[in-house]
């Protein structure tokens, strides 16, 4: 009985002294979180349709989030397993989950149903699914040290005691698997058929957990220590002391450690939370959740207080590209205008001894600074003046240039992720508005003017982000919605003059023409390489600029063949290239693979069909790749043929029929979208596209990337 309220004692003693040095930590820490509305949390993932899964063993249910964790629906009741140590979550909405029975569970369904997959003689601590070298494995850790890797899905395993700890955690590092243990660090570089043991510290250290930001660069939780090694794990250095279960590397090419952040690579740490104790690292876009083991529940990430800096990092190099739109128009004329517009930091300066940096936007110069009170300041009229008070929220009021201005936030998708944003709209009479927008990590994405005046008078301009290049530390990280020039050609085959006129269209998301004023066309310059060959020499590549008509995505290009070659049986091979005006040029080449090629008949009576004639079989690769949620395929007929084109899984499973019936001799074009309903279950990783026509048949691989 004296022994038993002694350890009461400790344990209430204990749980004091704990609450006390939270409740003093807390004043550290940079990040600001909200508690979810789910107690006794076990396990917790996120799959990669963003929809949040979460396990409690008090009360042996499952549970599901699709708006973020805002709301959670109870999935399964009277779990078959007490205890849930590991969960998966495989592709858009199936998961893997298994504790302390050893038994190993999926639901392909998001948890409506389940089934059990298979028994262990140990209770499942580690569950890892990714593809690896040539297909997609799956590996179970165990409490004993052993380890089973599948190859296809659970019907077959093969087993090896790999150590003799406890399996904390499975991590697979390009094709490289590394099981952290309560007995050391082991890996294996063939698909876990053989295994070797790697030393951090000392030997028998307890390892919970690793990560990887790069193909070299690995950090490593080892008992109350964090690691790096820049070698591939061949060598360590030590990094910071704290009690780290979960190592994760996020979409922002950040590392979390526990309740530590690194922004720059490992040089620098800065706590986030304040326990130790966090179970589990996930991410839903740019936005942290984590598993506080403390407390058994789910924080998030919230987007205040960011410092300024986050919201439009002023570094000198950091640039970002517009897409804008202006109107005019007075009650009689009207026109508008579409451009674009470069900005970027090129220098800094000190003014009245404070630093400011200068932003050159197109030719108009402004003097930026960031306070410490998270203000951005302009200089403007040799006078400083509040740009953005980045500490308020919705709702909130600050005077900007004598006047109110109104904030607001919210989130947007930007750049194939939603992110946070802050705001603020202000008017200087009634019939004036301007908002300016600022979106977490990149700048500033969106301003917007409008006026109303007398007469009918009315007047617009806004400019929204194209593209950004911004300085994160040492990284520099590049902005892009995949938006690239489009080639739309019908190529010329055979002809029976020497005198060549091709006409095509070139296209981009961010061209506009207009008829009243100014056009932007986002092609920069497009090109026609070719060469003659006869398949036993070939002559010097050349390239001929092609010109495009005005206010027009039509291109036009004219030259004469050589015929002398041509009569002693060469043929010509061409390619048709454009490149757009993005901050880093995108190039894009028709066809894909290969050439276009040519032949000169001049005895040529009747061309009766050019694509019949000049097209042979082909299937070029799928683009974007890899690609998410929709990519498209190419593909190109000689003659009149049935065809299909098909989509398999690393199996060789079907998993989805794109063309299936007659096509005449051309080229045409096929797009496949995992969120359509025969394909939203497919999980990431390797597929396979086939195109049949014929005798002719070709295969091509292609990556999706939920």
């Amino acid at each position: 009985m004296r022994n038993s309220v002694q350890k009461l004692f400790r344990i209430v003693t204990y749980i004091i002294i704990a609450s006390i040095i939270l409740a003093q930590s807390i004043l550290g820490q940079s990040m600001s979180w909200r508690k979810l509305n789910l107690s006794s949390v076990d396990a917790f993932t996120v799959s990669s349709s963003n929809n949040l899964y979460a396990y409690s063993g008090w009360y042996r249910c499952l549970y599901k989030s699709d708006d973020r964790g805002n709301n959670w629906t109870t999935m399964q009741t009277d779990f078959p397993s007490t205890f849930i140590y590991a969960m998966e979550a495989v592709g858009a909405d199936s998961l893997l989950w298994g504790g302390y029975e050893g038994q190993l569970f999926f639901s392909g369904d998001g948890g409506t149903t389940f089934t059990r997959s298979n028994s262990f003689n140990s209770a499942i601590s580690a569950i890892k699914y990714k593809y690896v070298n040539n297909g997609n494995i799956l590996i179970v850790g165990l409490k004993n040290g052993m380890v089973n890797i599948s190859k296809d899905f659970g019907k077959n395993w093969d087993s090896k005691q790999v150590t003799s700890g406890y399996i904390w955690s499975i991590k697979i590092i390009q094709n490289r698997i590394y099981v952290c243990s309560a007995k050391g660090l082991y890996l294996s570089d063939d698909e876990g058929n053989s295994w070797q043991k790697t030393v951090i510290q000392k030997s028998d250290e307890e390892v919970f957990d690793i990560e990887s930001d790069s193909l070299n660069v690995i950090y490593a939780s080892v008992e109350s220590k964090v690691y790096k090694s820049t070698n591939k794990g061949i060598t360590w250095t030590f990094c910071f002391n704290d009690l780290v279960y979960a190592i994760k590397y996020s979409p922002e090419k950040e590392i979390f450690a526990g309740r530590f952040r690194t922004v720059d690579q490992g040089k620098t740490w800065e706590r986030i939370f304040t326990s130790s104790y966090i179970y589990s690292i996930n991410f839903v876009d740019t936005v942290t959740y984590i598993l506080n083991g403390y407390t058994s529940a789910i924080f998030r990430e919230e987007p205040g207080p960011y410092t300024g800096k986050n919201y439009f990092p002023l570094v000198i190099g950091n640039s970002w590209q517009y897409i804008g739109e202006s109107s005019y128009s007075d009650g009689i004329r009207s026109n508008i205008n579409y451009y674009q517009k470069l900005m970027k930091v090129v220098s800094d300066t000190l003014i009245n001894g404070k630093q400011y940096y200068k932003v050159d936007k197109d030719g108009e110069i402004s003097f930026y600074r960031y306070g410490a009170d998270n203000k951005l300041y302009i200089w403007r009229n040799s006078a400083e003046m509040l740009y953005m008070d980045f500490n308020l929220i919705s709702g909130d009021t600050f005077t900007y240039n004598n006047m109110l201005a109104n904030v607001y936030d919210g989130y947007v998708t930007r750049f194939g992720n939603e992110r946070f944003y802050k705001g603020y709209g202000y008017s200087e009479f009634p019939a004036m508005r301007m908002d300016r927008r600022f979106i977490d990590s990149i700048g500033l994405w969106y301003e917007d003017f409008n006026e109303n005046g007398p007469m009918g008078y009315q007047g617009s301009w806004n400019i929204t982000i194209g593209y950004a290049l911004v300085a994160f530390g040492d990284s520099i990280r590049y902005y892009s919605s995949n938006n690239i020039p489009q080639i739309i050609d019908t190529p010329l085959s055979i002809t029976k003059t020497p005198e060549i006129a091709m006409k095509f269209k070139v296209t981009h998301p961010y061209s506009r023409f207009s008829s009243s004023g100014t056009s932007l066309d986002f092609i920069q310059s497009v090109w026609v390489e070719y060469f003659y060959s006869n398949d036993d020499s070939s002559t010097k590549k050349e390239s001929i600029d092609v010109q495009v008509l005005p206010n027009s995505t039509d291109w036009t290009v004219s030259f004469s063949l050589d015929t002398v070659l041509m009569n002693h049986g060469y043929k010509l091979y061409y390619s048709i290239s454009a490149k757009d005006k993005a901050l880093i040029p995108t190039t894009v080449v028709s066809p894909e693979t290969g050439y276009y090629e040519l032949i000169y008949d001049p005895l040529l009576s009747n061309i009766k069909n050019d694509a019949e004639n000049h097209l042979s079989f082909n299937l070029s690769q799928n683009y974007p790749n890899p690609f998410n949620p929709t990519t498209v395929i190419s593909w190109q007929l000689a003659v009149s043929s049935y065809v299909t084109l098909k989509i398999y899984d690393v199996l060789g499973n079907e998993v989805a029929t794109l063309v299936n019936d007659n096509y005449s001799a051309g080229t045409y074009k096929s797009k496949f979208n995992v969120e359509t309903r025969h394909a939203s279950s497919l999980p990431s990783g390797v597929y396979f596209y086939q195109l049949r026509a014929g005798s002719f048949v070709q295969t091509k691989k292609m990556i999706l990337m939920k």
